[in-house]
């Protein structure tokens, strides 16, 4: 068995759920090839030698499939592009200038299994089958229904029209090249579910749950504090979002019961809308950090007020496997294998600040959340359980 996997990028330190999921999927590979897995980095357009010394991580900002276009001819692009969607035969390509070089690639090194990443490389999928070649395609989220949803959150203008191109494109793609595939990869079979309701049941999903390494995350537990922490990537808009939410309708309420409480919001802000809600020392906005342990272990609690999106949210993962009490949406935790009062609370918006109150006044009853939340990650969501998974796809 020769694996070659097809990736948005390479990435050493992933920050954000799609990058911890490139990453991911890229270690499990490698555990199961013996290090013999070769990659191509669609960022930097060319094949990665992984054993080389020089091999650098390129950043902290992927790719995008579609990236939009800027001014008039952006606009008329976009126009074009979900007239053309009309056609039920057309989807609209995004390796153009790499396609036939990854192709030629493949000749050359002739590999049995190819792991292609949803949405950048799934158009790929025909001419590898064409070639007698085993293909699985990785998906982090159900992209035409995510695209769906961010679309109602875009107000009118070109953005709003960009995203509904984006719909349009990922929706396009599902339909034809996912049930090609031998298999796609979802996070939850709440995933699959819908997979196979956009394919008309002609798709085989297999789900590969998100995971964690568990080696990684030690519960260690330093001065704990009142903090609300949010680990979030905020330029992501249902991030934002429920930054804003916790903000406005749940740290006040918080806040007089417990007068020292405050929010921290911990992670990268490229566009800005979490630094926007800064108000020290109520609201502290850390922006990127090298590593966001070092705020989590302080946290009183773990809120994760989601009210769009797909996939599984790898902050709730890794709060639990930290043996942290999170509070979150029924959305926040879909697809993952949670029960309400046993590893974590479930509660609507409204109840949101009666239950971050409730773990912060009662600090044991979030150390027993936090305790079995721990044991589900090491018996359910460990990269070694998930390694166990994909090697059963490929074999």
């Amino acid at each position: 068995m020769k694996v070659a996997f097809i990736t948005p990028m390479i990435v050493s330190n992933p920050v954000g759920g799609l990058q911890i999921r490139f990453h991911q999927i890229q270690r499990v590979l490698e555990r199961i090839t013996s290090g013999e897995l070769i990659i191509w980095d669609i960022g930097d357009q060319k094949p990665i030698d992984l054993s080389s010394p020089t091999l650098l991580d390129r950043g902290h900002t992927e790719p995008q499939a579609f990236p939009p276009s800027n001014g008039v001819i952006g606009i008329l692009h976009d126009i074009a592009t979900l007239v053309l969607h009309t056609w039920p035969f057309f989807v609209a390509q995004s390796l153009i200038g790499q396609r036939d070089r990854i192709l030629a690639w493949i000749n050359e090194e002739q590999p049995t299994h190819v792991v292609v990443v949803h949405p950048y490389a799934t158009e790929l999928v025909p001419d590898l089958r064409r070639r007698n070649i085993r293909v699985f395609v990785d998906c982090h989220n159900v992209e035409s229904d995510l695209a769906q949803q961010l679309t109602s959150l875009i107000p009118l203008g070109p953005e709003k029209l960009h995203a509904l191109v984006l719909r349009r494109v990922f929706e396009q793609r599902e339909k034809r090249y996912l049930p090609i595939a031998n298999e796609v990869w979802v996070p939850s079979e709440i995933n699959a579910q819908r997979l196979r309701k956009i394919c008309h049941g002609n798709v085989l999903a297999r789900c590969v749950s998100n995971a964690v390494d568990i080696t990684q995350y030690h519960a260690y537990r330093n001065d704990i504090t009142h903090d609300i922490v949010f680990p979030a990537e905020f330029g992501y808009r249902p991030n934002a979002l429920g930054a804003e939410i916790l903000c406005q309708r749940v740290l006040p309420i918080v806040r007089e019961a417990i007068p020292d409480s405050r929010l921290v919001l911990v992670g990268r802000d490229q566009k800005g809308w979490a630094k926007a809600l800064q108000h020290e020392p109520d609201v502290h906005v850390t922006g990127e950090v090298p590593d966001t342990r070092s705020y989590l272990y302080q946290a009183g609690v773990i809120p994760v007020p989601i009210l769009q999106g797909s996939g599984t949210r790898f902050k709730i993962l890794e709060a639990l496997a930290l043996e942290l009490p999170v509070v979150t949406t029924p959305l926040g935790c879909e697809g993952l294998d949670v029960q309400d009062g046993e590893h974590l609370l479930i509660r609507e918006i409204d109840e949101f600040a009666s239950a971050i109150i409730s773990i912060l006044l009662n600090p044991s009853s979030g150390r027993i959340l936090g305790h079995n939340g721990r044991n589900l990650i090491e018996s359910r969501y460990s990269l070694e359980i998930i390694e166990d998974v994909v090697r059963e796809a490929l074999i």
